[in-house]
Order: structure tokens, then C-alpha cells, then sequence
């Protein structure tokens, strides 16, 4: 599947790189998906119309007070993501824990907050309790530790992919767990010079590809949808740039 997904992506940073009002576009579409589906895989009903008027300071009518927070609060974060870019290859914890601050609505608060979880939750869609939260702490670094180890026998949409889900198994944060994995996942992406994904899945799909690799150490049905979403994205690209 990489290989393929190479090959598109060669094309389509030959026909972006002359183009600069065609990389704008992209870019500006990118983040639009992004938010409108991560929000969506946690129960949003926003139009790529809605997140456009909300990132640009109008109010869209029909939406709730807490969907413009929250496209806010994604848009806070997405240019966090794209600044680190310039400065980091890869996810650590300190990217971990400011991007969930950023999508936290209290964040104003986060110098005087715990930054990991105080309870322990039951996330009864993935089937999981994780860790108590005195260990997780411990368990991110484990998690991370791992993750270099294995990162240079990775290919790009495989790391994507094992942050993403490993993250989950370990849940640390109070809130918007699942956001910021997504958010991990898309930054590996970026960092290899791919594009990211837009999550446009089903929720069920999705949480039971996730449920694969955490209960049965089964990667590929993650890896497969994931990846079937890039290439997705990649074609639907090289069609509006040709």
C-alpha cells in the first residue's frame, strides 16, 4: 500500500509545486476536513460551510455556542500543529499535551490544572479501561520509548497509525482523548511530507479498527483504513489540480 501511496504523493508535490494559489487551496481544504470530521467522529454535525464561517470570526446561525468553541479551539490547534512542523519530525509528549490544551475549552486554566487524568474511565466503544492514572505518566513514556525503537522499521503510515492507537490505550487525558490522537496521527503524516487525512469514516468502522489492535494486536484493519483514506485523498487532489 506505501508504495502506491508514494507514487501519488511524487505527483502531487510535482503538480503543487508550481502552483502556489493550488497549495493555498489544499491547505485551506485540509484543515476545513480535518476539523469537520475529527469533530464528526465525536458526535459534530458540522458542514465544511460551518467551520469556514466559524474559523473566519462569523457566527454560523444554526450552530450550538459549543461548536463554535470547539472549531475555535481546533483551529488554535491545527496552527500550533503546522508551526511545530518547522521544528519537530516527529510526536513527543510535550506536542501531545499542547495539543490537548488546545482543545481543552478550559485551557486558560491548564498552568494550574492536573495535566493527566484523575479517574479512571470506562470507554465503553473501544472496550477499554485504561490505565490507573498514577501510571500514566509511566506508560506515555513506555508508549514513546517503544515508538522510537520501532519508528525507522515503520513506514510513515504505519507510525501514524501505532501513535494513534497506542495513545488511545493509554487514554491520559480528562477529555478530548480521541481528537488528540487523531491529531498525532495527522502530524506523523505532515512530518513524512504527506498529507493528512480527512476522517471521513464511520464512527463504528472506526472505533472497531481501533478495537483490533488494542484486544487483538491485529494493526491492519487500522492500517488499511487509514491508508485507504489517503490514497483517497491524494486521487481526489490530483484531480482538482490537473
Amino acid at each position: 500500500m506505501m508504495e502506491g501511496i508514494r507514487k501519488k504523493q511524487q505527483l502531487f508535490l510535482k503538480r503543487i509545486g508550481g502552483n502556489p494559489m493550488g497549495k493555498k487551496k489544499v491547505n485551506g481544504i485540509s484543515k476545513l476536513q480535518w476539523i469537520q470530521t475529527s469533530y464528526a467522529l465525536d458526535g459534530g454535525a458540522l458542514t465544511a460551510e460551518d467551520v469556514r464561517l466559524i474559523l473566519s470570526g462569523r457566527y454560523a446561525m444554526t450552530r450550538s455556542v459549543q461548536d463554535h468553541m470547539t472549531v475555535n479551539a481546533y483551529g488554535r490547534m491545527l496552527t500550533y500543529l503546522y508551526d511545530c512542523l518547522a521544528i519537530k519530525d516527529k510526536v513527543d509528549l510535550s506536542l501531545m499535551v499542547h495539543a490537548n490544551e488546545m482543545l481543552s475549552q478550559d485551557r486558560e486554566e491548564a498552568g494550574t490544572q492536573e495535566i493527566w487524568r484523575k479517574t479512571v474511565p470506562i470507554v465503553s466503544h473501544l472496550e477499554l479501561v485504561p490505565p490507573h492514572p498514577q501510571d500514566v505518566s509511566f506508560c506515555l513514556e513506555q508508549m514513546l520509548r517503544r515508538y522510537y525503537g520501532k519508528r525507522e522499521s515503520f513506514d510513515p503510515l504505519m507510525r501514524a497509525c501505532y501513535v494513534h492507537n497506542e495513545f488511545l490505550r493509554i487514554y491520559p487525558f480528562e477529555r478530548n482523548n480521541e481528537a488528540t490522537a487523531r491529531a498525532m496521527l495527522n502530524f506523523e503524516l505532515l512530518a513524512a511530507n504527506l498529507i493528512p487525512v480527512a476522517f471521513t469514516m464511520d464512527r463504528d468502522s472506526y472505533h472497531r479498527a481501533v478495537r483490533a489492535h488494542l484486544h487483538k494486536k491485529d494493526p491492519m484493519p487500522f492500517y488499511q483504513m487509514i491508508g485507504d483514506l489517503l490514497q483517497d485523498r491524494l486521487e481526489q487532489f490530483l484531480e482538482m489540480l490537473s
